[in-house]
C-alpha cells in the first residue's frame, strides 16, 4: 500500500491513510470535543430521547410514513430538530404529536433537502 506524509504540518511519518496513528488519535479526540457541545447532539443521545423514541417505535406501526418501508427505522420529528433549537420551541422534541416513523433514507434525504 501507497504510503503518504501525515497531514500534521512538520510530521515526517508516512502513513497509508491521512494522518500518522498519534496524530489520527489527536484529531479524533479534537473533533469529538468540538462536537460534544453541539445542542442536537447531546439531546440525541439523553436518555430522554433514546426512551421517549423506543416508546414511540414500540406504539405505532413498524412501517416508515414516506415511503413505506418496514426496514431500518427510527424516530424522526416533523418539525425538525434545527428549527425547534433556533425558534426555542425545545418542549415538541419529546412531544409525540411532532414525532413519526420513518426509514433512515428518508431520515437523510429530509436532512438534506433541509440543509440546502
Amino acid at each position: 500500500m501507497l504510503k503518504r506524509p501525515c497531514l500534521e504540518r512538520g510530521c515526517p511519518r508516512l502513513s497509508p491513510t491521512t494522518r500518522c496513528p498519534e496524530h489520527t488519535r489527536d484529531h479524533q479526540r479534537t473533533r469529538d470535543r468540538a462536537r460534544s457541545g453541539d445542542p442536537i447532539r447531546v439531546f440525541r443521545r439523553s436518555a430522554a430521547w433514546i426512551r421517549t423514541s423506543r416508546e414511540y417505535r414500540a406504539a405505532h406501526p413498524a412501517v416508515c410514513v414516506l415511503c413505506g418501508s418496514t426496514s431500518d427505522l427510527t424516530t424522526g420529528h416533523v418539525i425538525p430538530l434545527a428549527e425547534l433549537l433556533a425558534t426555542g420551541r425545545m418542549d415538541l422534541a419529546l412531544d409525540w404529536s411532532n414525532l413519526r416513523v420513518e426509514c433512515r433514507s428518508c431520515q437523510n434525504k429530509q436532512g438534506h433537502q433541509q440543509r440546502r
